[in-house]
């Protein structure tokens, strides 16, 4: 499933903050990861599959972002209602 243009404007300007707000968990995000287990239980179609790291590291960056975002109204919520 392809992304909007304006869905991929609002990807790429939550990458970019991610980037400037914490570049090391950017940096950790964009690494290529590669699992040995499924290498080891699918062989070549998984190799095949870990040669494209755009779609899965996009969805992971969104599923990051969202919960920081979520966790942090959360919390916001939470301090102002206190006191």
């Amino acid at each position: 499933m392809s992304l909007s243009r304006q869905e991929q404007r609002a990807l790429e300007e939550i990458e970019e903050r991610l980037a400037f707000e914490d570049p090391d968990l950017d940096a950790l995000l964009a690494r290529p990861h590669h699992d040995e287990t499924s290498t080891v239980l699918f062989g070549e179609a998984c190799r095949k599959v870990h040669t494209v790291h755009t779609v899965p590291g996009q969805v992971w960056r969104i599923a990051v972002l969202l919960f920081v975002s979520v966790s942090l109204i959360v919390l916001g919520l939470l301090l102002t209602t206190s006191g």
